[in-house]
């Protein structure tokens, strides 16, 4: 029953982040705006609550679900793009080693959040 478990677990971990997803975004350049093509090496779209530290090697996109780092890290190698959901801080820290965007692939306005709650010290 564990190793079921553990492997239903498992298996839905990697639906979760080792999706591929190529689309694209808007860039503005000197002549105008273009279209660049991103490859995002991770997708969430489901809720998802770390267990322990995770690195993306690459571009993620946070398409829906409310991510919780748990007090854990979450390192971002490449570009976070944030359309919908809420990513929760919650004691973890969120490094993007490129940029992070809370906007649509598009640009437009998105619905995501990003929910650090402040420390109330007295």
């Amino acid at each position: 029953m564990k190793k079921k478990l553990c492997s239903a677990i498992l298996m839905s971990f990697l639906c979760v982040f080792l999706c591929v997803l190529n689309s694209h975004a808007q860039v503005q350049t000197e002549e105008g705006m273009e279209q660049k093509e991103e490859v995002y090496a991770s997708v969430i779209s489901e809720n998802l609550t770390l267990s322990g530290n995770f690195v993306v090697e690459g571009n993620l996109l946070i398409r829906g679900g409310n991510v919780n780092l748990n007090g854990h890290n979450l390192i971002v190698e490449g570009t976070l793009r944030h359309v919908d959901g809420s990513l929760r801080i919650n004691g973890g820290t969120l490094e993007v080693k490129g940029n992070y965007y809370i906007e649509t692939i598009e640009g437009d306005e998105s619905d995501g959040t990003l929910v650090m709650p402040q420390l109330l010290t007295l």
